[in-house]
């Protein structure tokens, strides 16, 4: 299993297409039928180009077709 949270703005962001913000989700918040710590992404400033982000056209431009990456 390779959990991702992925986050579609447009935040201080003009054209078609989307920035794509995604954050690797460690093991240690994977439940397993035991109590697991809370995932806490803290705050997050999407006007600014994080290091984690890029630009995704292709999703936004053909909406009917499922977007599989992660």
């Amino acid at each position: 299993m390779n959990p991702h949270l992925v986050i579609h703005h447009n935040c201080n962001y003009v054209g078609p297409c989307r920035r794509k913000y995604t954050r690797k989700i460690t093991s240690e918040y994977i439940g397993n039928g035991r109590s697991t710590p809370i995932f806490d992404l803290g705050t997050l400033d999407l006007t600014s180009f994080l290091a984690e982000q890029t630009v995704d056209c292709f999703k936004w431009q053909h909406p009917s077709i499922p977007d599989y990456s992660a």
